[in-house]
């Protein structure tokens, strides 16, 4: 046994990586938001995107985007593997709507008690984006 684990992880080390990723339960976007494309990305707005991020999400998800190592259910947004199954639409509508009932994540889009604007909001989705390693 302990030689196919050795074997696995010489030969597939990713392996122990995906294992030991945490699941995030967070919606699916519905199709409208998933082809939507960010077009604020320039450096100034990834600099304001990450000022608002600062003020609003580095508490549960962390400084550097690590999430909450005692509550899995935030999202990393440094784990790659994670990120590169969202779509910058999918960011966008857990931003703006909230992660679901289940979570404490609310949303901050302009119809939410924060009231972001859709630009605000892709801004940060801007920002979220250069935390990925």
């Amino acid at each position: 046994m302990l030689k196919n684990i050795v074997f696995g992880l010489l030969f597939f080390p990713g392996s122990l990586l995906l294992a030991a990723s945490p699941l995030y339960n967070v919606p699916d976007a519905p199709e409208e938001y998933t082809e939507k494309k960010n077009k604020y990305t320039s450096q100034k707005d990834i600099e304001i995107g990450k000022k608002y991020y600062e003020k609003e999400c580095a508490d549960c998800h962390g400084e550097s985007g690590e999430g909450d190592n005692d509550d899995k259910s935030v999202v990393a947004f440094n784990n790659s593997d994670w990120m590169k199954t969202r779509s910058d639409g999918q960011l966008f509508y857990i931003a703006a709507e909230g992660a679901g009932d289940d979570s404490d994540m609310e949303g901050y889009g302009p119809w939410s008690e924060m009231g972001y604007s859709d630009k605000r909001v892709w801004r940060i989705i801007a920002y979220i984006r250069t935390l990925i390693p």
